[in-house]
């Protein structure tokens, strides 16, 4: 996916009233692919373009962290949250464990 098909996947995401500007979805983007890069890649990758080409596997990956991510501001390492009768938790501070389960670090094998 090029970056601007991410961006419209990431856009279809959010209902209608929840629709945030491109550049939130650019920035967040562009975390959620460090993030993305750090797990795939721990101990980093000297070949660049072999490390985009591993990294394109995860496109859709991505793009839900981000969205998670924009969707948890303000709410930044929070794990309980209730009023009245709604109760917000999450996985764990950060990002959940079933986005990061997705990234397999890479091993040098394909």
């Amino acid at each position: 996916m090029t970056d601007s098909e991410k961006i419209t996947y990431m856009d279809s995401l959010f209902a209608e009233e929840d629709k945030v500007s491109t550049e939130v979805l650019s920035s967040f983007l562009a975390m959620a692919e460090e993030i993305a890069r750090e797990k795939v890649f721990p101990f980093g990758c000297a070949d660049e373009r072999k490390a985009e080409s591993i990294l394109h596997r995860y496109d859709r990956t991505i793009c839900r962290i981000a969205v998670f991510l924009i969707n948890k501001r303000g709410a930044e390492g929070e794990k309980a949250h209730m009023e009245s009768t709604a109760e917000r938790t999450y996985e764990n501070g950060d990002i959940p464990d079933s986005l990061m389960k997705k990234l397999i670090p890479y091993c040098g094998v394909l």
